[in-house]
């Protein structure tokens, strides 16, 4: 989060809830916790937001807002146009690299908007199906769209939507993994780091990956699918 914030007390219960959340989770974390360390009484979670899952909710567009501040690329209304000008093989590389770039914050560690999700992929609540509507899907297709673009210009045929699919499927989970392990990684995987330069490697690798899979071995020859 930006260091530079209004002292409201909407603003002070936001960016307490928000680590709270990211940390604890929905069910394990109370609005008497996070008004005490807002400084704040619980008729103001009341007064502002009606009830913990107004809070929630409105807790969760915090950390969207300040994910879209970094990369305003979550925004992805375009959906087919998104990045139009450029090769598909070059959309679904800054694609990638985005995606990673949005589930990390700057120092490597998963940013608080992934960690509040990851809590809901474990223990969903209403607000998941919320976030499938207003985020997760739009992402999903998006990526699916490129990776046909990748494939149609790689094969010069129509796209296998199946195929496309389950890569869009696999790319986005393997840009999501860092989220996962970045607390654990020097165990997992030693001498990995997910700074700015190790994330460009893994998006390098990432989208290789894909890549092969959609018919692009990186030589621009197409790979006969089965």
């Amino acid at each position: 989060m930006s260091s530079a914030h209004a002292d409201t007390t909407e603003d002070r219960l936001l960016r307490a809830a928000v680590g709270l959340f990211a940390s604890q989770g929905f069910a394990a974390t109370s609005v008497r916790q996070v008004c005490d360390q807002a400084d704040a009484n619980v008729a103001a979670v009341n007064y502002h937001y009606r009830s913990k899952r107004g809070l929630y909710d409105a807790t969760i567009d915090y950390a969207r807002s300040a994910s879209v501040a970094r990369n305003p690329w979550v925004e992805l209304d375009a959906g087919r146009d998104f990045w139009s000008g450029d090769e598909p093989e070059v959309r679904l590389h800054r694609f990638v690299s985005m995606m990673l770039d949005h589930s990390l914050d700057e120092h490597g560690r998963p940013s608080e908007l992934a960690r509040i999700l990851i809590h809901e992929m474990l223990d969903p609540t209403e607000a998941f199906d919320r976030q499938i509507e207003v985020s997760i899907r739009r992402v999903l297709e998006a990526l699916a769209d490129i990776c046909g673009l990748v494939y149609e210009s790689q094969s010069g045929v129509t796209p296998d939507e199946g195929l496309v699919d389950s890569v869009a499927f696999l790319v986005s989970g393997q840009a999501m993994y860092p989220a996962l392990v970045a607390g654990v990684s020097d165990g997992l995987h030693p001498g990995v780091s997910f700074d700015a330069d190790g994330r460009a490697a893994l998006a390098d690798r990432i989208v290789a990956g894909a890549l092969a899979l959609l018919g692009s071995p990186g030589n621009g020859e197409t790979t006969p699918m089965p």
